[in-house]
C-alpha cells in the first residue's frame, strides 16, 4: 500500500460493530477476498515466530480484523483455525493487477475456485471487498482515474459473476469507506487528499454498485462509506476517543 496505509486505524472496530450483527446466522463457511481491510495475517509467516502472536495483522494487534468476527458470528463451528483458513485476502491487493507481493483480488477468487473444483458452496457466505488500493494508485501514484476505476469495477463484477456462476448464493460486497477520513488524508489538509480520496471513493462506489445492478447480480451490500462517517461524527457513541490519528503507528500531526 501507499503512505495512506493507516486506513485500518478507524475501521477495525467500526466494521466489526456495524457488520457483525446484520450477518449473524449460520453458514457452512465464510470466504473472503480482498486487501488489507480484510487480511487476517497472510504475511505473518514472514515475521519471526516469537512476534507472530502479537503482530502481523492490519489492525491494532493482536486484535481480530472484521472478517474474523463475521466468520465467528456467521458460522456455527467457527474456530481460530477455520477463521484463518477461510480468508485469502492480501494486504496491498488491487482488484485486477498484481501489486508487489500482493496478488490481485481476481486472482484470489480464481485460485479459490480452482482449488475447489470450480464450485462455490451455495450455503457459504462469500465476501468481495476490494478497490482501495486502486484508489490509492490514483491519488498517490498518478494512475488515470477513469480507466483505473473502470478496470477495478469491472474486476469486481467479474469476481461476483464467476462466484455466481459457480453456485454462490450469498455474496457480500461492501463499498469503500470514506478514504478522505484516514489519518494521512486528514494530515494532508482539506484541499489535498481529503477531498480527492472522498470523491474517488464515492465515484468508485457508485460505479461498482451500478455495474453489478446492470449485470443483474443480486449481492448483499454493506455501506461502509456511511458507517465510517457516522462513527467519526460521533466517536463516543461507539466507544472511541480518537478518530483522527493513527492507532498502530506514531501519531500524525493534525492540521
Amino acid at each position: 500500500m501507499t503512505a495512506f496505509r493507516p486506513l485500518r486505524s478507524t475501521l477495525a472496530v467500526a466494521l466489526a460493530l456495524a457488520a457483525t450483527p446484520a450477518l449473524a446466522g449460520e453458514f457452512n463457511g465464510t470466504v473472503f477476498f480482498g486487501d488489507s481491510l480484510t487480511d487476517s495475517g497472510h504475511f505473518q509467516n514472514q515475521l519471526p515466530a516469537s512476534v507472530r502472536p502479537i503482530t502481523g495483522k492490519f489492525t491494532t494487534n493482536p486484535a481480530w480484523v472484521w472478517a474474523e468476527y463475521v466468520a465467528e458470528r456467521s458460522t456455527a463451528t467457527a474456530s481460530p483455525t477455520t477463521r484463518a483458513a477461510t480468508t485469502t485476502p492480501r494486504g496491498g491487493s488491487r482488484v485486477t493487477v498484481q501489486n508487489g507481493a500482493a496478488e490481485s483480488t481476481v486472482s484470489q477468487a480464481n485460485r479459490y475456485l480452482a482449488a475447489n473444483g470450480g464450485k462455490a458452496d451455495p450455503d457459504t457466505l462469500y465476501t468481495v471487498w476490494t478497490g482501495a488500493n486502486d484508489i490509492f494508485a490514483i491519488a498517490g501514484a498518478g494512475a488515470p482515474p477513469q480507466q483505473t476505476i473502470a478496470t477495478a469495477v469491472g474486476g469486481v463484477v467479474q469476481i461476483v459473476g464467476t462466484l455466481d456462476a459457480a453456485g454462490a448464493r450469498y455474496i457480500l460486497v461492501p463499498n469503500l469507506p470514506d478514504m478522505g477520513l484516514t489519518p494521512n488524508a486528514i494530515a494532508a489538509g482539506p484541499a489535498g487528499q481529503v477531498a480527492a480520496l472522498t470523491q474517488l471513493a464515492a465515484t468508485y462506489n457508485t460505479a461498482m454498485y451500478g455495474a453489478l445492478a446492470q449485470g443483474g447480480y443480486r449481492v448483499i451490500p454493506l455501506d461502509t462509506f456511511t458507517v465510517l462517517r457516522e462513527i467519526v461524527a460521533s466517536p463516543a457513541t461507539y466507544g472511541l476517543r480518537n478518530v483522527t490519528q493513527t492507532a498502530c503507528l506514531p501519531p500524525l500531526p493534525v492540521r
